[in-house]
């Protein structure tokens, strides 16, 4: 698996920043215009290379692997420095940086990029790939997603858990504190505020990932996901502001990264039917009341609606793996 490191360089003499800024500045230069400044000829390559996961205001400048090297001075100003090739010196030049993150012990260093932060300082991104010993899973852990509880999980060894029943009312509180504070004007405040909602969503997000992925590998189960389509089809104008701002494929992202890290294998499967199909005896006349229940004309079951998705997921996934042909077409891994 891909980790990326987050580091701040520090400590640049004013050469090392001259030197940086003439690879950075003639970089956006070729890569904007094709104008060429004399910028070191490795860094040309990257013309017409693809971008797709980058999303910075202007082009990081690519450190190719083969050209960088990672050195390790505890004792020194920072605890790592890494070789940056430039034109203005032979052999490039050593700068120091430091991180809050854990460096990979035995990743393998690929194609990394430098780039720069608001405040114009060089960061770095070092990109490592790491092997990680897959877990051999006994059991299925599913996972439906949805706007009143973000994540519904079960298991095969029928443990239950609703998480992030929070969520919403988390976005009604800021929704409402952002629609008073611009009737206001107030908007250095409505600025903060965002951001700061932007970092309780966040923490909140973590903290269910990491749950999900906890009881996984407690209980040594694969994670099935549900594919997420018509997730934000709601009627409801004010619903639609709150669902549309919950960031689903990020949760789905964060589970993805945790699990592989731990070496537990993540699956996404067709959810069609899914919320109006009994579990229990595979029925479609069903109604839903309310939001959360759910119910069966066939069999009178009375159940909760995410919770009846879950396993119906879970269930699928059985299924799939049990049929001879059903890993062909039927079932995304995402590792």
């Amino acid at each position: 698996m891909k980790v990326t490191v987050c580091c701040g360089i520090v400590s640049l003499t004013p050469f090392k920043r001259e030197v940086l800024d003439f690879e950075y500045n003639g970089f956006q230069n070729w890569m904007t215009f094709g104008i060429d400044k004399g910028i070191y000829s490795s860094y040309k390559a990257a013309k017409g290379w693809q971008f797709k996961k980058i999303k910075y205001k202007e082009y990081p400048l690519v450190l190719w692997s083969k050209l960088t090297k990672i050195d390790y001075k505890p004792n020194s100003v920072a605890p790592y420095w890494i070789r940056i090739r430039t034109k203005l010196k032979r052999g490039g030049i050593w700068v120091g940086f430091k991180t809050k993150q854990e460096m990979p012990k035995n990743g393998k260093l690929l194609d990394s990029f430098l780039t720069k932060n608001n405040k114009g300082n060089y960061e770095l991104r070092l990109i490592f790939d790491i092997f990680t010993k897959q877990i051999h899973t006994l059991n299925i852990l599913a996972v439906d997603i949805g706007d009143k509880r973000l994540a519904t999980v079960c298991d095969s060894l029928g443990n239950k858990r609703f998480l992030g029943t929070e969520i919403r009312k988390i976005r009604t509180h800021y929704l409402w504190l952002r629609r008073r504070l611009g009737n206001k004007k107030l908007l250095k405040k409505l600025k903060s505020v965002g951001n700061k909602e932007k970092r309780v969503i966040n923490q909140l997000l973590h903290r269910i990932s990491k749950e999900i992925v906890t009881m996984a590998l407690k209980n040594k189960c694969c994670i099935v996901l549900g594919e997420l389509k018509g997730i934000r089809k709601k009627s409801y104008k004010k619903l639609n502001r709150i669902i549309f701002k919950i960031p689903y494929y990020k949760l789905i992202s964060y589970i993805k990264y945790k699990a592989e890290k731990l070496g537990i294998q993540v699956y996404k499967i067709n959810e069609s039917m899914t919320s109006k199909t009994c579990h229990k005896c595979g029925s479609t006349k069903t109604k839903r009341p309310s939001q959360s229940l759910f119910k069966c004309s066939s069999c009178n079951i009375e159940y909760n609606a995410d919770l009846n998705s879950a396993i119906n997921i879970m269930n699928r996934f059985k299924d799939y793996t049990s049929s001879n042909r059903a890993s062909a077409y039927a079932l995304n891994s995402f590792t």
